[in-house]
C-alpha cells in the first residue's frame, strides 16, 4: 500500500462527496464514491494497525505523539470559546 496515494484519494473523494450537487449527479456515482471512500479509509487503517507507516502529511518531524490538545475551530478557523477542554 502507498499511504500517500491512499490519503490523496480519501481527500479527493471526501471533497467530491462534500461539495457535489447530489441532484445533478447520478445516484450510482455517489454510492460508488462513498463505497470507495469507506474501503480506502479501512485499508489505510488496517495498513497502519499492522505496522505500516503513516502518510507523509501525517508524520511529525522528530516522531512521537502530540500530547497537547488541539483547539476546536469554527468554520472560519477561529477557536471556539465554548469548546470542552
Amino acid at each position: 500500500m502507498d499511504p500517500d496515494k491512499a490519503l490523496a484519494r480519501i481527500l479527493e473523494l471526501s471533497e467530491f462527496l462534500t461539495y457535489a450537487e447530489f441532484d445533478e449527479i447520478e445516484h450510482e456515482l455517489s454510492f460508488s464514491s462513498a463505497a470507495e471512500l469507506a474501503e480506502t479509509i479501512s485499508d489505510l487503517h488496517d495498513w497502519i494497525r499492522q505496522g505500516g507507516f503513516l502518510p507523509t502529511a501525517w508524520q511529525r518531524k522528530g516522531g512521537g505523539v502530540r500530547n497537547e490538545k488541539l483547539p476546536i475551530l469554527d468554520e472560519d478557523g477561529t477557536p471556539l470559546k465554548d469548546a470542552p477542554p
